[in-house]
Protein backbone atom coordinates (compact mmCIF):
# COMPACT_ATOMS: atom_id res chain seq x y z
CA UNK A 1 0.00 0.00 0.00
CA UNK A 2 1.28 3.05 -0.73
CA UNK A 3 0.49 6.57 0.13
CA UNK A 4 -0.12 9.73 -2.94
CA UNK A 5 -2.15 13.38 -2.93
CA UNK A 6 -4.82 13.89 -5.90
CA UNK A 7 -3.17 16.47 -8.08
CA UNK A 8 -6.87 17.97 -8.20
CA UNK A 9 -8.43 18.33 -5.06
CA UNK A 10 -4.96 17.56 -3.21
CA UNK A 11 -6.42 14.55 -0.79
CA UNK A 12 -4.26 11.99 0.33
CA UNK A 13 -5.51 8.73 -0.56
CA UNK A 14 -3.98 5.38 -0.76
CA UNK A 15 -3.36 2.63 -3.54
CA UNK A 16 -3.01 -0.76 -2.92
CA UNK A 17 -2.05 -3.87 -5.29
CA UNK A 18 0.85 -3.63 -7.89
CA UNK A 19 2.04 0.09 -9.13
CA UNK A 20 3.34 0.70 -12.20
CA UNK A 21 3.95 3.83 -14.28
CA UNK A 22 1.39 3.98 -16.89
CA UNK A 23 -1.39 2.64 -14.36
CA UNK A 24 -5.13 4.55 -13.86
CA UNK A 25 -6.65 4.79 -11.04
CA UNK A 26 -9.43 7.37 -9.27
CA UNK A 27 -9.18 9.76 -6.28
CA UNK A 28 -11.09 8.58 -3.58
CA UNK A 29 -12.38 11.57 -2.60
CA UNK A 30 -12.68 13.82 -5.99
CA UNK A 31 -13.19 10.52 -8.43
CA UNK A 32 -10.77 12.37 -11.15
CA UNK A 33 -9.24 10.10 -13.29
CA UNK A 34 -5.32 9.60 -12.36
CA UNK A 35 -2.71 7.63 -13.71
CA UNK A 36 1.05 6.90 -11.97
CA UNK A 37 3.75 8.83 -13.80
CA UNK A 38 6.70 8.40 -11.32
CA UNK A 39 6.85 5.81 -8.40
CA UNK A 40 9.78 7.45 -6.19
CA UNK A 41 8.28 9.24 -5.04
CA UNK A 42 4.88 8.12 -6.38
CA UNK A 43 4.17 11.28 -8.02
CA UNK A 44 0.07 11.36 -9.93
CA UNK A 45 -1.10 13.15 -12.98
CA UNK A 46 -4.61 13.48 -15.23
CA UNK A 47 -5.05 10.75 -17.27
CA UNK A 48 -6.41 12.76 -19.82
CA UNK A 49 -3.57 15.35 -20.07
CA UNK A 50 -0.62 12.42 -19.69
CA UNK A 51 0.57 11.90 -23.02
CA UNK A 52 3.37 9.51 -21.66
CA UNK A 53 2.03 5.75 -20.91
CA UNK A 54 5.03 3.58 -20.61
CA UNK A 55 5.11 0.27 -22.58
CA UNK A 56 7.12 -2.74 -22.91
CA UNK A 57 9.37 -2.43 -26.10
CA UNK A 58 9.53 -5.74 -27.53
CA UNK A 59 12.40 -7.32 -28.12
CA UNK A 60 13.62 -9.90 -31.03
CA UNK A 61 16.25 -11.88 -30.42
CA UNK A 62 18.33 -12.51 -33.22
CA UNK A 63 19.69 -16.76 -32.18
CA UNK A 64 22.37 -16.26 -35.82
CA UNK A 65 24.43 -13.87 -33.98
CA UNK A 66 27.93 -14.79 -32.47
Amino acid sequence: MAKTTCPSCQSNFNLEGKLEIGTITKCSECKESLVIIWLFPLTMDFQQQNTFIRKQPKIKLNSKLH
